[in-house]
């Protein structure tokens, strides 16, 4: 990876964790959802049910969004758990690299997340605000990108008051593959490098401030 790509990488690293300890407002994920149910770090999963009148468009993008929030209920749960494994797991390939790989990725996650995962006492990722597959030119899906809003809550503060930040999310294989990074704070014409489909949720805007509020 060039030296450009480096910079990117590791300033979208620093935005994530600086995200988490803010004061202001390759695998396979089916077996990290076993705690995504009950949680109260959980956002209700649609769970997809087939009807005679969709398109193979919208079975496919329901299908997605059953088993992307499902793996951001898994994501957010580590994070409030410390597991950083699971955490690592849902990061993006290219910040695991440029981390010296996953077995120091973990390592760095086991010294940072015990005092930022303390600072919230509930965190809701979802649901879902826009979602839309990535077309080759033949028109084969090469993965699905979507748009999350998280919703993370202090001590001692009311429950209509809470920090949002903003996740992009890359899922690949059929959803066998799923990362997130945070792109609250980031450029996105950056993260359009580190993530060039994402413009396909994401259309025209230029920092995350145009996006719309999220539907509760």
């Amino acid at each position: 990876m060039n030296t450009r790509n480096t910079g990117l990488v590791l300033s979208i690293l620093l935005l994530f964790f600086g995200g988490c300890t803010s004061n202001s407002n390759e695998t396979d994920k089916s077996d990290s959802t076993a705690v995504a149910k009950t949680d109260e770090n959980s956002v209700p999963v649609e769970h997809f049910k087939d009807q005679a009148y969709y398109d193979s468009f919208t079975r496919d993008s329901l299908k997605m969004r059953e088993k992307i929030q499902i793996a951001a209920n898994a994501f957010t749960q580590s994070f409030m758990r410390n597991d950083y494994k699971t955490y690592a797991s849902f990061l993006h390939p290219a910040i695991i690299q440029m981390n010296g790989g996953m077995e120091i990725m973990i390592q760095k996650l086991s010294t940072i997340m015990p005092m930022d995962s303390t600072k919230f006492t509930r965190i809701l990722t979802g649901p879902i605000q826009n979602i839309h597959p990535a077309l080759a030119d033949a028109g084969s899906v090469t993965g699905w990108y979507a748009l999350m809003p998280v919703r993370r809550w202090l001590p001692n503060t009311d429950k209509s008051k809470f920090q949002l930040q903003w996740l992009a999310v890359q899922a690949l294989d059929n959803g066998k593959r799923i990362y997130f990074i945070d792109i609250t704070q980031a450029p996105l014409e950056k993260v359009y490098q580190l993530m060039p489909d994402l413009r396909v949720v994401l259309g025209n805007a230029t920092n995350t401030k145009e996006i719309a509020p999220p539907r509760d």
